[in-house]
């Protein structure tokens, strides 16, 4: 039976007038309710406008459920949240898990990001929440989906967990063979060249083709799936397109610890067009092997000299080619290379056959 979610939830806006002193949370997308948000900024305010969360209410951010900022509060009897978050309580015929799931689901966060609205951030007002159409299943049922949904979330925790262990061991590797011993420096431009910058597709372009966003670059590997269409004043020419002998960086970010942010490709990828905001570099492959080059490029001191290097206009850092250029790094051995390389190689193979297992 689909019914409208408004016949199911209520807005709850009690505010602590009282000025209790009730634990004050925040809800973000990957925590869910969390304390120490706001934990230096409180101590100054006035709590008595903040909003008390009953333990089985939800909360969300208006301005942040459109990447999943939204959860039930079952963290203590009451908590409080800022006054921009809103509030509500939920009919018993809908069980609260089955409730969070359907919120975090693609499905409506693809409604939220339709119908959420604001000059200057999008809001999804608790009015059009409750237009959102929603499928209601016996109580049975609904414990059945949550229990399924449950058991996938816990083996996709489980699942990142291993990975995290897995990168740590790669770290560990890298510092036992490298970090043990004194090698030569040498600055990038000696082993990265044809340094250029991509092209950004234009409004009054003819030719399309599928452009990287910059979270391709700057989520850890190179993530070829985070592209969008373009339209370019020109067809795109091979050099700015992605191939498996490169190394592409992030030339701007508003976040400075992902300006300068470097990956690659582990296979050509001529349909996809890399943007004006990412530099790329051909590698010398009979010096560095990749696999090294990327795991020295996220060391503490190449990290140093990237951030040094950065310059901020309107609250976006920039990096340019000769900031990468003049950076220095350490140059082991080719050999010593290819045999971190390999174990590299082995971690790779055991991260696809955990998500198989989990996609199984």
């Amino acid at each position: 039976m689909i019914v409208k979610l408004g016949s199911l939830i209520s807005e709850y806006s009690v505010r602590n007038k009282a000025d209790e002193d009730i634990p004050v949370y925040s809800v973000t997308n990957e925590q869910g309710f969390c304390t120490g948000y706001f934990s230096k900024e409180v101590a100054s305010q006035d709590r008595t406008t903040y909003k008390i969360v009953p333990r089985g209410c939800f909360a969300y951010n208006p301005s942040r459920i459109n990447v999943g900022s939204v959860d039930v509060q079952e963290c203590e009897d009451r908590v409080i949240v800022s006054p921009l978050y809103v509030v509500f309580s939920v009919d018993e015929k809908l069980n609260r898990r089955y409730l969070l799931h359907y919120l975090k689901s693609d499905i409506t966060l693809t409604y939220i990001k339709a119908y959420a609205s604001g000059s200057v951030r999008d809001n999804l007002k608790f009015s059009i929440l409750k237009d959102f159409p929603i499928n209601l299943p016996s109580a049975e049922e609904q414990e059945q989906i949550v229990a399924t949904l449950d058991g996938i979330e816990h083996l996709i925790a489980l699942r990142k967990e291993e990975i995290a262990s897995l990168d740590k061991l790669v770290k560990s590797r890298f510092i036992e063979l490298f970090e043990s011993k004194s090698w030569e420096t040498v600055r990038a431009d000696s082993i990265m060249f044809n340094m250029r910058n991509g092209v950004s597709p234009s409004n009054t372009g003819k030719y399309p083709a599928k452009v990287l966003t910059l979270s391709a670059i700057t989520q850890g590997d190179f993530d070829s799936s985070s592209w969008k269409d373009g339209m370019f004043e020109a067809e795109p020419p091979i050099e700015k397109r992605v191939t498996s002998s490169d190394f592409y960086m992030c030339r701007g970010n508003g976040n400075k610890n992902l300006v300068g942010a470097g990956v690659y490709s582990k296979e050509n990828r001529y349909d996809l067009v890399f943007p004006d905001t990412v530099i790329a570099a051909t590698v010398d492959l009979q010096r560095v092997c990749l696999p090294y080059l990327f795991h020295s490029w996220m060391r503490p001191s190449v990290r140093d000299q990237i951030e040094a290097g950065a310059r901020t206009t309107n609250g976006t850092y920039k990096i340019n080619q000769g900031v990468v250029s003049n950076i220095e790094l350490m140059l082991p051995p080719l050999e010593l290379q290819n045999v971190f390389a390999a174990f590299v190689e082995q971690t790779d193979k055991s991260k696809l056959c955990g998500e198989m297992e989990v996609a199984a």
